[in-house]
């Protein structure tokens, strides 16, 4: 009883009364309201900043539509900064998964696929042509595909695209790295496997 008391009250609030202000139906009231502007001031935050740092780990979500390409329509010539040597493993697993057979292990389009391919061979990634391309370019091949090779954006997403190119980026560049330029811990494991 003493909910059914308190249900009429409030309905009865709610009927007939008075609007708090004169609604508006118009959208300038949208231009109105308060708001904060890029790089203005506000009593929000401690540090009357509007604009907010990302959290640590967070990217932009806007790279994924148009990452193969720069604002200006020219190829991105390098990898997301989110890219990291795990990344580049992942992108080695998915290689291995989608690529290898055709493009072969080491990218040089070794295969038993491209051996069956008399007319028209898969390319190998570490000829001049190829070697030529920026990572957006091979980035629009993955997901668009090109020739005989078919679009793989309905089997890896954008990220996992982004990871195959890295590791497609770091196959072309072993063929050619220069070991006064490799990483300490990558030289240290080379002269170990030469000996």
């Amino acid at each position: 009883m003493r909910y059914a008391l308190a249900f009429a009250v409030v309905l009865a609030a709610c009927k007939g009364g008075d609007a708090i202000h004169e609604l508006d139906p118009s959208l300038s009231r949208m231009m109105e309201q308060p708001r904060g502007t890029a790089f203005g001031q506000t009593s929000a935050f401690p540090d009357g900043m509007v604009m907010r740092t990302p959290p640590a780990g967070t990217r932009p979500m806007d790279l994924h539509e148009t990452a193969d390409k720069t604002p200006s329509g020219s190829w991105v010539d390098t990898l997301p900064p989110w890219i990291t040597r795990d990344k580049i493993q992942e992108g080695r697993a998915r290689y291995d998964q989608f690529c290898r057979t055709c493009h072969g292990v080491a990218g040089d389009a070794n295969s038993a696929v491209a051996d069956a391919m008399p007319l028209r061979r898969p390319p190998s990634f570490v000829e001049p042509r190829l070697l030529a391309l920026t990572p957006g370019e091979i980035h629009d091949v993955v997901e668009h595909g090109y020739g005989f090779m078919p679009s793989y954006a309905s089997k890896l997403d954008d990220d996992e695209r982004w990871e195959v190119v890295a590791y497609v980026c770091a196959l072309r560049r072993s063929r050619h790295a220069i070991a006064s330029e490799l990483p300490a811990d990558v030289a240290t494991e080379l002269q170990k496997e030469a000996r």
